[in-house]
């Protein structure tokens, strides 16, 4: 398998909070790479209903998740939802195909539970179909693969993070607040660690989309309103404490993001009776969740740096979409510089590096490395074994069993 001399790859992904479907046209001559173009497309809400429904009905029947013929109509859909974006992507700005080297595809990721001997995932799209659209190769099946090897599936943020954020003199954490939150210990250029450690802006926006028919809490404006009515460490501790109990090691299932659970870690901690004086089914008793949310996440990120020392720590590094909920930026900063005064707090964007491109990014890199034989080694991160090429290759008319799969032997440049 011949590979183009270009280095403009695509990535294109939808969270676990489903909030949108961004894609980036990216070029990694660089070590900071250079976003060519970026796009959020809407997630159509029919669609993520459907999945919902579908995550709701399997677990109230109790039915196994791991059976993907249940999810077959959810595929479908989303399948069709790619190849439509990323045709209209292309198209419209008049990228010719012949420069695109690959893309990295993630689907979307309907059940993930990594607490089980071996990890079950489910991760809707039909990647065949897909790569018979298109002229590049689609490269996909990335935590599958890490599963494979013997890891749990995440996260695979830590090592880009480690790509285009180390520095050789500087200290750093990068915290990237998704759906879930990850971490990324860097210590001068080296990893020396990467874990999933808890809520992101998955409950917060589910919370949003369920009672206030909004995607999240623009600014934070509803978590600040409601703040002054609370503030409790013994009761954030008390359900972090309930929420975690379902974390395996350093990786975290969507289990964390869905009303079902958060009802029943609530219980477990008589939430409604100490803080929650509203009638139930208010906006305000809904605005003070959102605000105990907001909370939430905010104590876990200061929690988890507390338990990891941060006296030999230079900077923190805030990315993804939390940066743009004030409220929870607000209340992280404020915590980080009352119990760690020497740590500077920045934002991706102070390291070149947009905090709404870099998750697209990551796929798109991932791609790459694949593409270039590059293996990555996950082993500190989600325990996969040594370094291996991470990923799968779909082409059109080809099956997986048929290609050639290059290797790195012999070069000497490889980051990783």
């Amino acid at each position: 398998m011949s590979i183009k001399n270009s280095k403009n790859y695509l990535g294109i992904l939808t969270g676990t909070s489903m909030d949108s479907i961004d894609i980036a046209f990216c070029n990694f001559e660089k070590k900071i790479p250079n976003i060519l173009l970026f796009e959020q497309y809407e997630y159509p809400e029919k669609i993520k209903s459907q999945i919902r429904k579908e995550f709701d009905l399997l677990h109230l029947l109790s039915t196994k998740f791991e059976e993907k013929d249940n999810w077959k109509e959810c595929e479908e859909n989303i399948t069709n939802l790619y190849i439509s974006i990323i045709k209209d992507f292309i198209g419209k700005n008049k990228i010719n195909e012949d420069d695109i080297s690959g893309i990295g595809v993630h689907g979307q990721t309907a059940f993930y539970d990594c607490n089980e001997d071996e990890p079950i995932l489910i991760e809707l799209g039909d990647f065949v179909r897909i790569s018979d659209n298109f002229k590049f190769p689609i490269i996909a099946d990335f935590r599958q693969s890490d599963i494979d090897f013997g890891g749990r599936g995440a996260p695979l943020a830590p090592l880009f993070h480690e790509y285009v954020f180390s520095l050789k003199d500087i200290n750093q954490i990068v915290i990237n607040i998704g759906g879930i939150s990850n971490a990324t210990i860097l210590m001068k250029d080296k990893i020396v660690s990467g874990l999933d450690i808890g809520p992101g802006n998955g409950l917060i926006d589910l919370f949003m989309r369920t009672f206030f028919k909004e995607k999240y809490d623009n600014n934070g404006e509803i978590a600040q309103k409601y703040f002054k009515d609370f503030n409790d460490d013994k009761t954030l501790n008390l359900l972090l404490d309930s929420m975690l109990a379902h974390k395996y090691d350093k990786s975290i299932g969507n289990m964390v993001i869905n009303l079902h659970f958060l009802y029943g870690y609530m219980d477990e901690c008589n939430i409604d009776s100490q803080i929650l004086v509203q009638k139930k089914g208010s906006q305000d008793y809904y605005g003070k969740l959102v605000s105990l949310l907001t909370s939430l996440t905010s104590k876990n990120i200061i929690n988890f740096l507390i338990s990891n020392n941060l006296k030999n720590i230079d900077e923190v590094i805030i990315c993804g979409g939390g940066v743009k909920n004030k409220m929870l930026m607000k209340l992280i900063s404020e915590e980080l510089k009352n119990s760690f005064q020497n740590v500077k707090l920045i934002k991706s964007e102070d390291r070149g590096v947009n905090h709404q491109t870099i998750e697209a990014c990551l796929f798109a890199w991932l791609a790459m490395n694949y593409l270039t034989g590059n293996e990555l080694n996950y082993e500190n991160i989600t325990g996969c074994s040594g370094s291996q090429l991470i990923g799968g290759e779909y082409r059109e008319g080809l099956s997986m069993d048929l290609l050639d799969i290059p290797t790195n032997e012999g070069d000497d440049n490889d980051k990783d």
